[in-house]
């Protein structure tokens, strides 16, 4: 089905002579090789992210995989596999041939008469390489670990964990189990008993439910097995790449041939006995053989269809397209065919990389740390950059990826609800923006020096306390899936009327503390302290709650009433009574949009009194509401 077909000239006719943009206009096509990683090209499928390239004539290839966490929340790397050929093809740069295939979503590699195709199966997490040349040659394929030991971890290396700034004790990436099994190469990290889930637990005071609380991490277990057609184990080695030192472990082709296959099967499972991971693995290797001859074709077919569906092209006046317009259409089509990478994901794509990041010395010279590393924390999401990465997805029609943000909020849901039983003893899910993947708001944010008699639900942080609304921009894209495509969103009301629960009930909570009335003169909820955005502090109906709720209430009565209860109407219709008005000020005698009624303080310099106009397109160009806003 296409939901959404753009195609957009700048021409100044369509009859202007020139060619016509395609698709394949916009591969990456590489002539020579890569000085480094930092020079690597996206692959992926399912839920996997390929950096690959080559580097003085050998194929590396980092190798990434959706909620892979570990007992800190890192969100750490497969691993590193190493390709070497005899006689190697790739000695220099002379016809070398490096190529994206955006249509089919492969790479490949090609040089004196070999060629190598690299693809990732959309429905198994199975990553092949295929390798044909026109004289027999030897493959040798080393999966590298720097894993291979516990590593300290140590200063700004701790951004890439849930303690960020604030570690608490010796933190240590435990090593993973790496060894030679049945011709392969198996590889595993198990996550152990203790983990940050843990600590954040103990620290927030959540101690008293902890047995009803979802954990995501403990004794998660995540990896695979290298396997090669006609390939057998041939030792170890040690290495040095950039700043962070390996082990290799691999296998070399019994004997020369014209063809060579390589497959890494992933598995991941979250159980304490790793015999069940173990057994899933296997069952993974032997049910792929029967569906194996068609995986190809169903993954091309599948990335024929993802382009189909949605697509923008860019042409000049001149009907040229190799420009910087063209260099805007190119750019489209790369990150959406990166976000296509983790269509099926169990996590979201992280706004600062997804599932292609590499060596962080290449970014910042200062940042020696392992391939592992990203700053703002790998279990951590950070949902005003994450809404920018979903938001669009719903005008390109692209709603099976949407599947990952959205139900991640999902199976947060019984936590943040039992942070607003345990704190204050009322209903609703309370969701905070630096936002941990088990619920709960990341430790270093909630800080540690906190004063004794600080309410234990709040983060004791001057540009995140009171920020609460940010869950319904993704409210909104629950809702929206609906209007866009008529999706059957049931599963999300509950979700949503949670969300509007919890500012009903812990604002009337808050005004009952201050004083005898839970609302307003007029009927309307006090909205005090609260935030509009990270920048107007303190603040007292913030445009941009009001706009939330006033949005969010509509559009769940509007899309979704077939399928609420008469209870859940009658709620929300009377929830809808109690929202403040918005707030507008005067600036050169224009009446515009204000960011809060009032305020103490401002933190940052994000324009809250637009959150009317977007996301919540309560106002906008043409709009006779208003002439402008400021």
């Amino acid at each position: 089905m296409k939901y959404l077909v753009v195609f957009m000239i700048f021409c100044f006719s369509l009859f202007l002579e020139g060619q016509t943009p395609i698709l394949e206009d916009y591969n990456q096509v590489w002539t020579s090789q890569s000085e480094n990683a930092s020079e690597s090209m996206p692959l992926g499928g399912g839920d996997i992210g390929l950096n690959v390239w080559v580097e003085n004539g050998n194929l590396y290839f980092y190798v990434s995989r959706s909620g892979t966490f570990d007992e800190h929340n890192t969100l750490l790397k497969i691993g590193r596999v190493k390709v070497v050929l005899s006689p190697n093809p790739f000695q220099d740069n002379n016809r070398f041939h490096q190529e994206l295939k955006l249509k089919d979503g492969y790479i490949l590699i090609a040089q004196n008469n070999t060629e190598i195709k690299l693809w990732v199966d959309v429905y198994s997490p199975v990553i092949h390489l295929d390798l044909k040349s026109k004289s027999p040659i030897t493959m040798k394929a080393s999966y590298e670990s720097w894993r291979y030991k516990n590593r300290e971890v140590k200063g700004k290396a701790n951004n890439a964990n849930s303690y960020k700034w604030a570690p608490q004790g010796e933190i240590l990436t435990f090593k993973d189990s790496i060894d030679f099994e049945n011709n392969g190469v198996k590889f595993y990290h198990q996550n152990r008993d203790q983990t940050v889930f843990d600590v954040a637990v103990k620290q927030q005071k959540m101690e008293s439910v902890k047995d009803q609380m979802m954990n995501p991490i403990k004794h998660l277990t995540f990896g695979g097995i290298m396997l090669g057609k006609g390939m057998k184990p041939s030792g170890m080695y040690s290495g040095m790449y950039q700043d962070t030192d390996f082990k290799g472990f691999s296998l070399e082709s019994v004997k020369p041939a014209k063809k060579h296959q390589l497959k890494l099967y992933l598995h991941t499972d979250q159980n304490e006995n790793i015999n069940i991971w173990n057994d899933g693995l296997q069952n993974l290797v032997s049910s792929y053989k029967l569906k194996e001859r068609k995986a190809k074709k169903e993954t091309f077919t599948w990335w024929n269809q993802f382009w189909d569906r949605s697509f923008i092209y860019t042409q000049n006046n001149d009907g040229s397209i190799k420009d910087s317009v063209y260099q805007i259409g190119q750019n489209y089509q790369l990150f959406r065919y990166m976000l296509g990478c983790n269509a099926y994901g169990k996590y979201p794509t992280k706004f600062n990389g997804g599932l292609f990041t590499v060596d962080p010395v290449y970014t910042n010279s200062d940042l020696n740390f392992t391939p592992d590393f990203r700053n703002w924390g790998g279990g951590t999401m950070t949902q005003q950059n994450q809404r920018l990465v979903y938001f669009p997805m719903l005008k390109s029609g692209d709603f099976d990826m949407m599947k990952s943000q959205l139900d991640y909020y999902l199976s947060l849901q019984k936590n943040a609800e039992l942070r607003s039983k345990v704190y204050w003893n009322h209903k609703g899910a309370s969701f905070t923006e630096q936002l941990e993947n088990f619920g709960l708001p990341n430790p270093a944010e909630y800080d540690w020096k906190r004063p004794e008699d600080y309410d234990p639900g709040m983060q004791h942080n001057a540009w995140l306390e009171y920020q609460w609304d940010t869950v319904f921009e993704f409210c909104k894209m629950m809702l929206e899936q609906k209007e866009y495509a008529n999706l059957n969103i049931e599963k999300y009301n509950p979700f949503i009327i949670s969300c509007l629960r919890f500012f009903d009930e812990h604002y009337q909570y808050l005004a009952k503390k201050r004083g005898r009335k839970t609302l307003d003169g007029n009927g309307h909820l006090v909205l005090y302290p609260g935030s509009a955005v990270e920048t107007y502090k303190m603040a007292y109906n913030a445009n941009s709650t009001i706009s939330a709720l006033k949005v969010i209430s509509e559009k769940l009565l509007n899309v979704s009433s077939k399928e609420l209860s008469d209870e859940d109407i009658n709620y929300v219709k009377a929830f809808q009574t109690r929202i403040p008005p918005l707030n507008f000020r005067e600036i050169d005698h224009h009446k515009v949009l204000a960011p809060a009624k009032s305020w103490e303080r401002i933190n940052n310099t994000e324009a809250a009194q637009l959150y009317p106009v977007f996301p919540w397109k309560l106002y906008g160009v043409g709009s006779t509401r208003f002439r402008c806003c400021a």
